[in-house]
């Protein structure tokens, strides 16, 4: 099986629609292609969170037929493997009354460029929540650490950070910019969970102009290089800064998972974080 086939399988994979035989040939293919193996993972993820936490709502047939047709568009456009890890989702029926219930996201990839606000804590949720309703992408798709540095390498006046991180997988990332600061987004997946970091210029949200924070978070930044919150929907955002690298990570998790994870990067890339 070659890659064209086993993404042509991925969705019915993720609803156990294959057969035995077919299966374990798509097993064995996923297994040995780490992009092939993103994608699936994160389909499985996406549709797991549809189903527990998207309330279906009705839509009306006029929008639905013009959300379908610029589906239609958009995946005609995709020619390009890696940034299709969406593409297959978008075309799952169930999801597109769902979409009435982020209407807000039509113009979710403006964000790259424009951001709603320049505060980073709400800008990371709102990336959260693009990833995962499948509006933000990736320009480079990968496991590898190394492939991601080089990916940025150049790119931004503070260091980007990748590391390994324990019962963590890597899938990949893109880089765009708020209110004209450039800013790096790097995506990981811990058991069912999608973990998003977003990482910007530590002294450019200290000169508080093109990204702020609240004083709170600054200060506390300032005087422990940490700081956390779990917000009432049971979003989670750690923030931390490594020289000129302020991170911003959310999940779905508790506080305490997702400082375990963030803090469980291998021996090699220890000093990373």
């Amino acid at each position: 099986m070659d890659c064209k086939d086993c993404q042509k399988l991925v969705s019915a994979a993720v609803d156990n629609q294959l057969n035995k035989e077919t299966f374990e040939s798509f097993e064995e293919h996923v297994d040995g292609c780490s992009a092939c193996r993103a994608e699936y993972e994160l389909e499985s993820i996406t549709k797991s969170a549809v189903r527990t936490r998207v309330k279906m709502v009705p839509t009306p047939g006029v929008l639905l037929q013009r959300i379908a047709e610029r589906l239609d568009q958009e995946t005609a456009l995709a020619d390009d493997d890696r940034k299709r890890w969406w593409s297959d989702l978008l075309r799952w029926p169930v999801l597109r009354p769902t979409i009435a219930f982020s209407a807000a996201f039509v113009a979710v990839l403006l964000i790259l460029n424009r951001s709603a606000g320049s505060n980073v804590i709400e800008q990371s949720l709102e990336n959260y929540r693009a990833v995962v309703n499948g509006e933000m992408k990736p320009e480079e798709t990968s496991g590898s650490p190394e492939i991601l540095k080089r990916f940025f390498t150049g790119k931004t006046e503070f260091q980007v950070l990748v590391p390994e991180m324990k019962d963590c997988r890597l899938l990949g990332g893109l880089l765009g910019e708020y209110s004209g600061a450039p800013v790096a987004h790097v995506v990981y997946m811990h058991d069912t969970e999608v973990i998003y970091i977003c990482q910007v210029c530590w002294e450019t949200v200290l000169e508080g102009e093109a990204l702020n924070l609240s004083s709170k978070a600054k200060d506390e930044l300032q005087r422990t290089g940490w700081y956390s919150e779990t917000r009432p929907d049971g979003y989670t955002v750690v923030l931390w800064t490594k020289g000129n690298t302020l991170c911003s990570a959310v999940a779905m998790m508790s506080e305490a998972d997702l400082i375990a994870c963030l803090t469980s990067a291998n021996s090699a890339e220890s000093t990373e974080w």
